[in-house]
């Protein structure tokens, strides 16, 4: 029967056991006086077993065959298949078909549960999209979920990990960048699921901006590559590490998707990264309320709005989330700040090293090589006290103490762990991280405006190119 009219009820027959694989479906609108049969577009010999019409937008229609699923824009005037995205749905019986929410579930007979995630594209496919060279679809409600799993990995077995979630343990094998559950269903995503329409591949660049109910932007994801961080500390560690690339925007002809998991940016890292005992760099879930996402193509902008919902689960007020929520900025910028000053300690050791070198090798260069000297040796006290420089394998700082920067991304973790106001104990802790982190780059400041300035000032009379202290942010 339909959701939508008392009137109008739909039918899916099957013959194959008398030889017949023909497709059956028929709809009646009076009550079953009449009926028509609707199968344009399906296969001659792909019998149907289940039709549904969707419970939110009238006409829209869902069969299931002995092959995989079908839809129907236009009430079964015609159908297309429904396959899947990146991972499809494979060639398979569809025994019965259910819309829950915005989701549509197929029991197959022979490969379990297949969960097709956001239904809300077809729900607003109008036939003028196909001709559009963009389309930004609205995206359903996004769900404020926190995906809390601990990895490890058995020893001897590279390719394979586990995942725990409390009681719960799942196995996964990796393939490259690829991972595939052995033991469980893949979950849907987490964040907000933005699906897009591309008439044909864009030559240039396409971005998706994710900006407040205020229009302040919060991140901005790229279809193109990343370029590699520059490493002003190479000299001192060599080849830089990866940097944690962001996730980039897909631009194909025909129908796109991309999920922000709703993290507002991470803190800065220092190059190599910083090895983080119990900590991490991220950065906050936003807030439940209203959002916009903005897709851009070429010169052309496509915007809508979209609902951050809290974890029906979990009983928290607004003004709890908004506390962790500004605490955990201040955390993240604050550890952004440190690795900042990290840098560029590196950078100005680096050049006082060179320029120490070089002034060996002139006449009367001695005074400039203790001065470099002594600027080398209050830097390092500095970058000791901001992070562990022995640290430089996961397990090291079980080894050696631990500094302030891995304090404050330790921090993160037990302020992010729940969704709670932050304790007492961690505002306290904060600030007094905070304070001490201060006094480190206040030294570091006065060092740079009378040593820094006083070998500048050396170099300048004999003639060599001054120190530059860089400068780091976003």
């Amino acid at each position: 029967p339909s959701p939508h009219d008392p009137a109008t009820a739909y039918v899916a027959a099957t013959r194959y056991k008398l030889d017949d694989r023909a497709p059956y479906l028929y709809k009646t609108s009076d009550y079953g006086q009449t009926w028509t049969r609707i199968v344009d577009g399906i296969p001659a010999a792909d019998f149907t077993r289940v039709i549904r019409e969707d419970p939110e937008r009238r006409g829209l229609l869902y069969c299931g065959t002995e092959s995989g699923v079908y839809v129907s824009f236009d009430d079964g005037a015609h159908w297309q298949a429904l396959r899947g995205g990146a991972k499809p749905l494979p060639v398979v019986p569809i025994h019965d078909l259910a819309v829950k929410g915005s989701d549509l579930i197929a029991a197959t007979h022979g490969r379990s549960f297949w969960i097709l995630d956001d239904l809300t594209p077809l729900r607003q496919m109008r036939p003028e999209i196909a001709e559009a060279p963009a389309h930004l679809f609205a995206p359903r409600p996004a769900i404020r979920y926190r995906s809390a799993m601990s990895r490890f990995r058995e020893p001897g077995k590279a390719a394979r990990d586990y995942l725990a979630a409390g009681a719960a343990q799942v196995t996964v094998r990796r393939k490259g960048t690829e991972e595939q559950f052995l033991d469980a269903g893949a979950n849907p995503p987490d964040g907000v699921i933005v699906t897009y329409w591309l008439k044909e591949k864009p030559e240039g660049e396409v971005t998706l901006t994710f900006l407040d109910a205020d229009g302040k932007e919060i991140r901005t994801f790229s279809s193109e590559p990343q370029e590699p961080p520059a490493d002003a500390n190479g000299a001192e560690h060599g080849e830089q590490h990866a940097k944690k690339k962001e996730p980039r925007v897909p631009k194909e002809a025909g129908t796109n998707r991309f999920v922000w998991n709703l993290r507002y940016p991470d803190a800065r890292d220092v190059t190599p990264p910083a090895v983080l005992w119990a900590g991490s760099l991220r950065g906050p879930l936003a807030m439940p309320g209203r959002y916009q996402v903005r897709l851009t193509v070429g010169d052309r902008s496509y915007t809508e709005w979209f609902e951050v919902r809290p974890d029906p689960r979990v009983t928290v007020s607004q003004a709890d989330l908004e506390a962790q929520f500004n605490l955990l900025l201040q955390i993240r910028d604050k550890l952004s700040a440190t690795h900042d000053a990290i840098m560029q300690i590196r950078d100005l050791r680096t050049q006082a090293r060179t320029w120490q070198q070089r002034a060996r090798d002139l006449a009367g260069g001695e005074a400039i090589a203790a001065a470099a000297q002594a600027l080398i040796e209050e830097l390092t006290a500095i970058e000791e006290e901001l992070i562990q420089v022995k640290a430089k394998e996961i397990e090291d700082p079980l080894n050696f103490p631990v500094k302030l920067n891995n304090k404050l991304a330790a921090l993160i973790n037990i302020v992010d762990s729940a969704d709670a106001a932050p304790t007492r104990q961690a505002v306290e802790t904060f600030h007094e991280l905070a304070a001490a982190i201060d006094a480190q780059l206040d030294r570091l400041a006065a060092l740079i405006e009378r040593n820094v300035t006083a070998l500048n000032r050396q170099i300048h009379e004999a003639a060599l190119p001054a120190l530059a202290p860089s400068a780091r942010g976003r």
